[in-house]
């Protein structure tokens, strides 16, 4: 594929991700942490996601891919997952760091968003291209 096929890719990866409904991206940690009435408990929250954020991060950053998997199809996926993951990262330090609430929504929202557009895409992927042979098949 072309740099052209992997732009895109990445369009239709953001263009997937701004038409979600709410009721798709908003389950998880985006409405538990949109629950919590009290700054102490958002903090709390915030803290704890942080690190099962930066765990999640270390086991994405360390899973071993070789060459051959490498694809415009792969990089723009990890260019959506980096994203939705730098998203939610963001939003919860401003939130340890006091920011606004709409502030820390509106990032949380997009990071959802495009965490979940990630995963349409990929299966969007996988069923374009299942029947089709896998090069370590050969």
């Amino acid at each position: 594929m072309s740099s052209g096929d992997e732009e895109a890719l990445e369009e239709e990866l953001a263009q997937l991700a701004a038409a979600l409904p709410a009721q798709e991206w908003q389950p998880g940690a985006y409405q538990q942490w949109a629950a919590l009435q009290s700054e102490s408990d958002q903090h709390e929250f915030a803290s704890r996601y942080l690190e099962q954020l930066a765990q999640l991060e270390t086991n994405y950053l360390t899973t071993p891919i070789r060459p051959q998997e490498i694809s415009a199809e792969t990089r723009a996926v990890h260019r959506g997952l980096r994203l939705g993951l730098d998203l939610w990262i963001e939003a919860m330090q401003d939130c340890l760091e006091g920011a606004r609430p709409a502030v820390i929504l509106s990032k949380a929202e997009l990071g959802s968003r495009y965490l979940v557009a990630v995963q349409v895409l990929e299966r969007r992927l996988r069923q374009a291209f299942q029947g089709f042979p896998r090069e370590d098949s050969r």
